[in-house]
């Protein structure tokens, strides 16, 4: 079970790795759409990585940039997500990272959970190794 607590301008997240300052005042903590994104990514970021160790693709590194459009009309919802995946490695194929890629939906529980609401988009870039 995860305890929240009510402060003064943030809530406070009381994790087993400590505790989270989460606020819509980005001075006083990290902001919900945040860990919004920060969930999605980190789902689909390491479905993709037991994906790829499973297909046995080495990579040496992934970073994953997350984009949001809100709609405004709607009390700033989030619409749409965009990871951009940046995977560096050697002798890597496009066809098998978008193949692994495109799996991470099915996946992926938050992606899964937010499916019906939230249009999660996906980029790949090769960098050079």
């Amino acid at each position: 079970m995860l305890k929240f607590t009510v402060k003064e301008g943030y809530v406070e997240g009381d994790f087993p790795f400590g505790d989270v300052p989460i606020s819509s005042d980005a001075n006083l903590g990290i902001l919900p759409t945040e860990l919004l994104a920060a969930s999605i990514a980190s789902c689909s970021g390491l479905v993709f990585e037991s994906i790829l160790k499973k297909q046995r693709i080495k990579v040496d590194t992934v970073t994953i940039d997350v984009n949001m459009i809100q709609n405004a009309n709607e009390a700033n919802r989030v619409k749409k997500v965009i990871l951009t995946y940046n995977v560096k490695g050697k002798n890597l194929h496009e066809r098998k990272l978008l193949n692994s890629l495109a799996l991470t939906k099915k996946y992926c529980t938050i992606v899964r959970s937010v499916e019906k609401s939230i249009e999660v988009e996906k980029k790949l870039f090769i960098l050079p190794h």
